[in-house]
């Protein structure tokens, strides 16, 4: 069925086929979508997933072309790919935790990956931090998803999901890498005293990379609306995590002001005003369509009949509405 694939095994008794994975040969049931080894698909997507073009909006995706083409910005983006994966791992390895396959954050985080159309599945992990705050991180083709562990206290299952999705969308889209070197244009580090060379960036070439940045988050931030199928929960996840950033962050920034050029997030306010007029164009409803149709298609992922979130299958009741599956 798929090039991913080499030899199939039944599975034991009452339990799902599985498949070997033709990159790692890892043996993985079937309906879990991705292999458990090296987290790439194990069947093609469905033609209903979701395609970037449906959440990307056309500034993300005409800027990030001209970054790719603007020297020396793939050059750079190539020396501090390894860099960034290598510092990531390894303290991520000594002191996040890395969340456990066939858990129920697992679950969610392989359905809305499933969704979206994601290639592979990112390593996914828990990290300690007195920041609410979720990021991607690694390669495009290798990435990391980080969950601070205050967002296991602020965010309910509905919300967590939100959040998941956006960062995913930023995986689909492959933001990965340009994304580490916006940052560490934003943290101020000036890396012309590193081997990185960032610090030969020009006054303009920031300006337009943080920019684009803040245009990939309008874009992470659609997925994410169409994903939950509900504005109402997209304002309490910016609302909750505004209230726990003690920096101010985002949240102290003016839509439109001076001050949000500087920055690699939009004001709360812009996305909340973005997301809100993206929910109720027909762009939108054409997309959602498109999800609730890869949910019926699922083998992990089912829409609600009575309020049309999309979770796995395996949740009894609706996390979002509370009444019956079936």
């Amino acid at each position: 069925m798929d090039s991913h694939l080499n030899n199939g095994r039944a599975g034991l008794e009452g339990q799902e086929p599985e498949a070997m994975c033709a990159y790692c040969g890892t043996y993985s049931r079937l309906d879990r979508v991705f292999c458990v080894g090296c987290g790439r698909r194990l069947l093609k997507p469905s033609q209903d997933v979701l395609r970037v073009e449906d959440f990307a909006s056309e500034a993300d995706r005409s800027s990030l072309e001209t970054l790719k083409a603007t020297e020396p910005l793939p050059h750079l983006v190539e020396r501090l790919a390894p860099f960034r994966q290598e510092q990531s791992e390894t303290w991520l390895m000594k002191n996040g935790t890395r969340i456990r396959p066939t858990s129920k954050l697992d679950t969610l985080i392989r359905g809305c990956a499933e969704i979206l159309g994601v290639e592979r599945l990112p390593r996914a992990y828990i990290a300690p931090s007195d920041q609410a705050n979720a990021f991607t991180t690694g390669k495009d083709d290798d990435p990391i998803l980080v969950l601070c562990s205050p967002l296991l206290d602020i965010l309910d299952y509905v919300e967590m999901e939100g959040l998941v999705s956006h960062e995913l969308a930023h995986v689909r889209s492959r933001h990965v890498l340009y994304h580490s070197l916006a940052e560490t244009v934003a943290s101020g580090v000036q890396m012309a005293a590193s081997p990185l060379g960032a610090g030969l960036l020009s006054i303009p070439i920031k300006m337009i990379l943080l920019s684009w940045y803040r245009e990939s988050e309008v874009s992470a931030d659609r997925a994410s609306l169409l994903i939950l199928g509900n504005y109402g929960v997209f304002e309490s996840i910016m609302a909750k995590l505004a209230a726990a950033d003690e920096t101010g962050g985002a949240a102290a920034v003016r839509d439109g002001s001076m001050a949000e050029l500087m920055q690699t997030h939009p004001s709360i306010q812009g996305r909340l005003r973005l997301a809100k007029e993206f929910g109720s164009s027909r762009e939108y409803a054409l997309a959602r369509g498109r999800v609730l149709a890869a949910a019926a298609s699922s083998s992990s992922m089912s829409a609600c009949r009575y309020c049309g979130f999309v979770s796995p299958r395996a949740e009894v009741f609706c996390p979002s509405c509370s009444l019956g599956r079936s």
